[in-house]
């Protein structure tokens, strides 16, 4: 008894150590065509800059302005808010057609500093906007990088397997083994199909989890395909939250029909949560409220999933496995300690 008892009060302990470990969080979010038009619209900005200042770091994709004006009127709208403020870091204009687009990173200063950045050597020309890597230190010391990618939706099947190598120059550019894939992948319905699926390097190889599994829905219009993903490496999910991976539904959160959250963005967002020990991360903001209730009800907002592994089968939780194996070893370390207090002593004749 004496034994089960100390188990559990270890693992009571060992979790809520775990849950008290400070966290940040990670947004990325394609506002589709995000230009000097949509930053002239106050009730767009509002919801944009609402959205980012939910994140720690966010990453906005499809930057369409060569002005580069819209983009600082989205960094100052962000700012505008009391409380904490955010820098910006920007690649340059990206791609190989007209229409040239850039990735932003917002992340919130005191608490993020950008180490390093680095535009992807793309070698052979496998990618239309190649990934705009960006090595992050979290107060405390937490360090991690992401690999940023917005796919051609026809040419995502080569693009994403051509993101392997880039991913492994940016482990040793960065000397940290601890990064994840982001970004508008195009990665499902008729851009990847199933099929595909299986035969891509980061499904096939061993060592990746896709946060953002199938079946998920990060679209605003009436199709229902998972596009949008976070791709984590062995070493990324071991400092990942467990199930914290979500689609951000700003429809939702903004109570707008689907008509007016399709002037923003066709995508929803997404966000997963990452360790950050030492880290004073302060309070939360609540998501916005207002307006009516929308017209397609996607995912519930800020919805957790369950991660998947390269053969889309549910991933480990890394806390809570954690958490059993050492509540199993002090078990197994009190047995004979516990035993020889219970143990009857020998009486003097």
């Amino acid at each position: 008894m004496r034994i089960l008892l100390g188990s559990l009060v270890a693992l009571v302990v060992l979790c809520a150590l775990a849950s008290a470990t400070p966290t940040i969080t990670f947004g990325a979010w394609n506002v589709q065509a995000f230009g000097t038009s949509k930053a002239r619209k106050p009730e767009v900005l509002k919801v944009v800059a609402e959205t980012f200042r939910q994140w720690d770091i966010g990453l906005l994709m499809e930057i369409r302005d060569n002005s580069n004006t819209a983009v600082k009127d989205l960094h100052r709208a962000i700012n505008d808010y009391s409380g904490p403020q955010y820098d910006l870091v920007i690649s340059p204009r990206l791609g190989n057609s007209v229409s040239k687009e850039q990735y932003g990173f917002f992340y919130k200063r005191g608490l993020v500093k950008v180490v390093d950045s680095y535009l992807a050597n793309d070698k052979g020309n496998k990618f239309s906007r190649e990934p705009y890597n960006v090595l992050f230190e979290v107060q405390g010391g937490q360090r991690f990088f992401a690999v940023p990618l917005h796919t051609v939706p026809e040419d995502s099947v080569r693009e994403i397997d051509a993101l392997v190598p880039v991913f492994d120059d940016a482990v040793r550019r960065f000397r940290t083994d601890k990064g994840f894939i982001v970004g508008d992948l195009n990665a499902d319905c008729t851009y990847v199909s199933d099929r595909e699926k299986t035969g891509l390097r980061l499904r096939r190889e061993p060592g990746w989890t896709w946060l953002i599994p199938d079946g998920v829905d990060t679209t605003v219009s009436n199709t229902h395909c998972a596009y949008d993903r976070i791709i984590v490496n062995r070493a990324m999910l071991g400092i990942s939250v467990a199930n914290s991976a979500r689609v951000v539904n700003f429809q939702r959160d903004n109570r707008l029909s689907q008509m007016e959250a399709l002037r923003i963005s066709d995508h929803s967002a997404i966000a997963f949560d990452i360790q950050a020990p030492g880290a004073n991360v302060g309070p939360r903001p609540n998501p916005p409220q207002g307006g009516d209730a929308p017209s397609k009800p996607a995912v519930k907002p800020h919805e957790p999933l369950r991660p998947r592994n390269r053969d889309n089968r549910p991933g480990p939780r890394p806390l809570e496995t954690t958490a059993l194996a050492i509540a199993l070893i002090i078990a197994l370390v009190t047995v004979p300690a516990t035993a020889s207090l219970s143990a009857p002593r020998a009486v003097p004749m």
